[in-house]
């Protein structure tokens, strides 16, 4: 993606630097999913989506992400599940 061009920093492994409300080291631009999470699941993405639509949205009442408890599941006979 050549994002360094644009002042954003990536970890050594390629994904994007951000901080607990998804924004990158450039102003303005946030970054959510698998180009910034260690944890590419969809429904990590979905969560990451909603707190950067609030944070767009209320600027004065920023929201923060965690990633401290993900559920996950292998789909088995018989199943798995965890969490955190």
């Amino acid at each position: 993606l050549e994002v360094a061009e644009g002042g954003i920093d990536t970890h050594d492994d390629g994904r994007i630097v951000v901080d607990q409300y998804c924004r990158t080291t450039s102003d303005g631009v946030f970054a959510i999913g698998d180009v910034s999470t260690p944890i590419p699941l969809n429904h990590v993405a979905n969560r990451e989506a909603d707190v950067v639509k609030h944070n767009l949205l209320h600027t004065d009442d920023l929201r923060t992400i965690s990633h401290h408890l993900v559920p996950s599941a292998v789909f088995t006979n018989p199943e798995i599940a965890a969490i955190g």
